[in-house]
């Protein structure tokens, strides 16, 4: 994911352009446990939400988004976006169209093809350069990249490596006039008939250039400081006023607009290329690349930014950046997720979702299926439900304090929260408060063979056989338990400190180290009588009977937050749209 920062790249004095990512390290040792446990295989599956998108192209009736991380969305009508799988993790910069097949290229030489926007194929570039941008002269694909990096290919799949006559960064390529135009760092600007031989122009700036395009009779250039520069035959130049000193990344338009994108929101607009006004998006975001399908133009930036608008004028958002996910459940045979800021998220097979938009601001810490309805609960008190998982209402609980977890079980809602808070439901809509004995966070509840047990500061636990009248239990500890999970006639708590706690009727509780101190914030019981804990870091650890616990490599260090499991699958979701499946 990408930074709000002054720079998209560091660039260093040799002239390559580098991501630099924010890297953490986190250190562990676990014990194994003896039982025969299958290796658990972690797979990590795209919400895709918070993948800053760098290019967008529309083609085929379909509009296609690429970005950092590998990032591909989709969407027939700019709106509605669905995750793609694009089989690799580098950054993609750009995409193209040219009347059978995509092409996108990115970081390390990759290329991907695909024919519908939905199955990609790589490609092999034979460089191991940064590829930044691709055009379709009607015969052939151009790609421009790092180092004057520039690559041809009639089908898209053979590519063949020409000299642009000059090492720059080229940010950017398009076709237009019958010739190509390629713009990039230190005011570069070629030119070339066909992609094979090119000629440089001096513009006499020191800028980089870092957008171009076309739109039937002029070229525009858009760069570094609010730089733009026209030109009606791509060999001559001229400077004109943007209006503004920001960074504009991409340029785009139709016959009769110019659209220039830049940061912090800035969109400007121009029926000429030489006259601009800015346009309010109403985005902090950072905007990076335009398109236009005919009908309405998309915009993508940071943070997974999607703006669509009819005239270049009035914007909508399409996208919420997903900051975190915090619980999942299965029902009616779909995945639903749920997390910061009204976060949901739908998918029939776990690795493809879809965002759902909710009148709620608060985090929504919880959700569950009863086998007619999903019902979720908030950070602001606030009640969810949803027949469908897609189109929800809210209910008012009777309180605005937070709450963290919700089962249901013999019949009815339970839901936990803050300063000791318990509410019960038989329907999900009436709520009615019970006296929990505590004024501490509760953050976690279960439900099994001997009755309800919740969780929560301080080594809270409390018993109920009827989630009305609560016991207060002894734990033995002093820390936080976040998470607690019933199988195989155990009860198993967990939170900070990494320490497990069993018992086999919620008022005795035995304490097990799994060998980490790392904290752990969801658990679940599922495939085949395994419980799975989740916590900081991406740790993840299992066991079939709650004392020895074996590591499970989740291949990630963002946080998890919660883990669902059932007879099939265990899915966890965490950090930034995080979500990871496992099958065995």
């Amino acid at each position: 994911m990408r930074h709000t920062t002054p720079h998209r790249f560091t660039c260093m004095k040799i002239g390559l352009c580098i991501r630099v990512p924010l890297l953490g390290f986190l250190c562990f040792v676990l014990t194994s446990s003896s039982g025969a446990l299958a290796q658990e295989k972690w797979t990590v599956q795209l919400s895709s939400m918070t993948n800053s998108l760098e290019g967008v192209t529309y083609g085929a009736g379909l509009f296609v988004a690429v970005g950092a991380g590998g990032a591909i969305r989709t969407s027939e009508d700019g709106s509605k976006w669905t995750t793609r799988k694009s089989g690799v993790k580098h950054d993609l910069w750009n995409a193209t169209w040219n009347g059978s097949k995509f092409v996108v290229v990115g970081n390390f030489g990759s290329i991907l093809t695909s024919v519908d926007g939905e199955k990609w194929d790589q490609q092999h570039s034979g460089v191991p350069l940064h590829l930044l941008s691709v055009t379709w002269t009607g015969e052939r694909f151009v790609v421009v990249g790092t180092y004057g990096i520039v690559l041809v290919s009639s089908d898209g799949w053979n590519w063949m490596r020409r000299d642009s006559q000059n090492s720059n960064i080229m940010r950017s390529v398009v076709w237009g006039k019958d010739k190509l135009v390629a713009a990039g760092h230190m005011g570069t600007i070629l030119t070339s008939p066909d992609g094979d031989l090119w000629e440089v122009h001096e513009t006499g700036l020191a800028i980089d250039f870092l957008g171009v395009t076309w739109n039937g009779s002029r070229f525009v250039v858009v760069g570094t400081f609010g730089t733009i520069l026209t030109s009606e035959d791509g060999n001559n130049w001229t400077e004109v006023e943007s209006g503004t000193s920001l960074f504009l990344w991409g340029v785009g338009g139709n016959e009769s607009l110019f659209i220039a994108v830049g940061v912090k929101g800035t969109i400007l607009t121009s029926p000429d290329g030489v006259h601009w006004t800015k346009q309010e998006a109403g985005l902090a975001d950072w905007i990076y690349a335009i398109t236009w399908n005919g009908s309405q133009f998309v915009a993508v930036g940071s943070e997974g930014t999607i703006l669509t608008s009819k005239q270049g004028d009035q914007w909508i958002p399409r996208t919420h950046p997903i900051k975190t996910l915090i619980a999942a459940t299965f029902g009616k045979l779909k995945f639903v997720a749920v997390g910061a800021a009204g976060t949901i998220l739908t998918s029939p097979n776990g690795s493809k979702w879809t965002p759902h938009s909710i009148p709620l601001e608060s985090d929504i810490n919880d959700i569950n299926w009863n086998g007619s309805q999903f019902v979720a609960v908030s950070g602001s008190g606030v009640v969810l439900s949803s027949k469908d998982g897609e189109s929800w209402t809210t209910v008012p609980s009777g309180t605005d304090r937070a709450l963290r977890r919700l089962i249901y079980a013999n019949n009815q809602y339970v839901a936990v929260g803050a300063e000791g808070t318990i509410l019960t439901s038989p329907d999900g809509i009436t709520w009615t408060s019970q006296e929990s004995g505590t004024d501490l966070y509760l953050s976690g509840i279960t439900y099994g063979s001997e009755g309800y047990v919740a969780v929560g500061a301080e080594g809270t636990v409390l018993t109920s056989s009827n989630g009305k009248e609560w016991i207060p239990q002894s734990s033995g500890v002093p820390f936080t338990l976040h998470c607690v999970a019933f199988g195989g006639s155990i009860y198993v708590v967990s939170g900070d400190g990494g320490k497990v706690l069993t018992s086999s009727d919620g008022w005795e509780w035995t304490e097990h180290y799994p060998g980490t101190s790392t904290g752990f914030y969801g658990a679940a019981y599922g495939k085949d009588g395994t419980f799975v804990l989740v916590g900081a870091g991406g740790m993840i650890v299992r066991s079939k009977d709650g004392k020895e616990w074996r590591f499970s490599d989740s291949g990630i260090k963002k946080t998890l937050w919660g883990v669902f499991g059932n007879e099939n699958i265990f899915l966890s979701v965490g950090k930034d749209g995080t979500i990871l499946t496992s099958t065995n």
